[in-house]
């Protein structure tokens, strides 16, 4: 008889990410192994293990903690009260939306027509974009909001990644930020976006890149498929033999940069081309053997963030 083919895995940019920083094969899959899988698996056995203990431990009096729970809802919660903060701020300069329901790739269709339309050129689009903060500067400078369109919240569904046995879920960076291509941008295109998710963190985390890099990986594609009307766009914004419509990655790609936003520190902006790469060459390459393996296989590393 066969055995039974592991549980599928279901994964995300934030359990990607949380991979990258404790670097646990275990922790990973358990993640996003449903919880029927879970009581199922076994343990990882001291074979597969590392140092995992065989001898019975000493039992000590624990003293009483907050449940696990409570104490991810708390985090969760804080970091929600953040990232509506940074969107109050957006608000309140009038450079922003809120996707809300809206269909994202729509949403970022119409925002990239706005801001071309009807400007005469690259820096008359950058003085244009810079003079709608000039009355917020203060608001501004408080939370580091840079010329451009921010997008709040748009959830996509579908990513270009195909593994066997797994799962992904919609994902929903926190900001897109449509900008003027900066002077040096590896694109000629006339703008492009800066991924940037908010983190309720005291420090920027790996964890925290990596998130924005798979967003990155997953959005790149997408903007293949929306095009626009080029007789709705300035001459100067078009691209090079352009036809009668354009395809959104040739007005608006994904930035070679991405950010995270933290409490009270300037934006951290970050290249993605390294961080992309050990994503791609992860999913590629070592995802498939560890899923089909499965959890009661799956190794582990005790970190710092696990004791």
């Amino acid at each position: 008889m066969d055995p039974p083919s592991p549980s599928p895995v279901r994964l995300s940019a934030s359990s990607l990410g949380a991979f990258f920083y404790n670097h646990c094969e275990y922790f990973l899959l358990r993640r996003g192994t449903d919880r029927a899988a879970r009581a199922s698996s076994s343990s990882p056995s001291s074979a597969t293990a590392g140092s995992h203990p065989t001898a019975t431990p000493t039992l000590v009096p624990v003293p009483d903690l907050p449940d696990i729970e409570s104490l991810t809802g708390a985090t969760f919660a804080r970091g929600v009260l953040f990232e509506d903060g940074i969107n109050a701020s957006i608000a309140a300069a009038g450079v922003g939306s809120d996707a809300a329901d809206a269909v994202p790739l729509e949403m970022i269709a119409d925002t990239v027509m706005a801001l071309l339309a009807a400007t005469a050129s690259a820096s008359d689009l950058a003085q244009r974009l810079d003079d709608r903060l000039v009355p917020h500067r203060e608001l501004a400078d408080s939370v580091d909001l840079r010329p451009g369109h921010y997008i709040y919240h748009p959830r996509f569904t579908g990513v270009p990644f195909q593994v066997p046995g797994v799962t992904w879920g919609s994902w929903e960076p926190d900001f897109l930020l449509i900008r003027p291509a900066p002077p040096g941008a590896p694109h000629d295109a006339p703008l492009e976006i800066v991924i940037i998710d908010a983190k309720s963190s005291k420090r920027l985390k790996l964890s925290h890149q990596m998130q924005v890099a798979f967003y990155a990986l997953a959005l790149a594609p997408l903007l293949d498929d929306v095009t626009v009307p080029a007789a709705a766009l300035p001459p100067w914004a078009l691209p090079h033999n352009a036809g009668p419509t354009i395809p959104l990655s040739a007005l608006v790609p994904v930035a070679h940069v991405g950010a995270v936003w933290r409490p009270n520190a300037p934006l951290d902006v970050f290249r993605l081309s390294l961080l992309t790469d050990l994503l791609t060459d992860f999913i590629d390459t070592r995802l498939p053997p560890l899923v089909a393996a499965g959890l009661a296989s799956a190794d582990y590393r005790l970190a710092e963030v696990c004791k």
